[in-house]
């Protein structure tokens, strides 16, 4: 992944959740990308999950809401 200059569309990323998915992982691959958007002051990064409006339950049976932007 690369930091952009600021004219430049956010690098969009997806990820597959599965049932039982590990939350740890997931939350270790978004965190550097949302810090990388709030030392950088702009969207440089955009996430989206395949469970997108949907709920997904993760392996210690917690449940993800996945919510678009501008939702509740």
């Amino acid at each position: 992944m690369r930091l952009q200059p600021p004219d430049t569309a956010p690098e969009r990323i997806g990820f597959l959740l599965l049932p039982r998915f590990a939350m740890v992982a997931f939350f270790s691959a978004i965190e550097p990308l949302r810090i990388a958007n709030r030392i950088g002051g702009q969207t440089l990064f955009e996430w989206r999950t395949n469970a997108s409006g949907k709920r997904c339950r993760e392996a210690s049976a917690l449940t993800l809401r996945n919510r678009l932007p501008g939702s509740p």
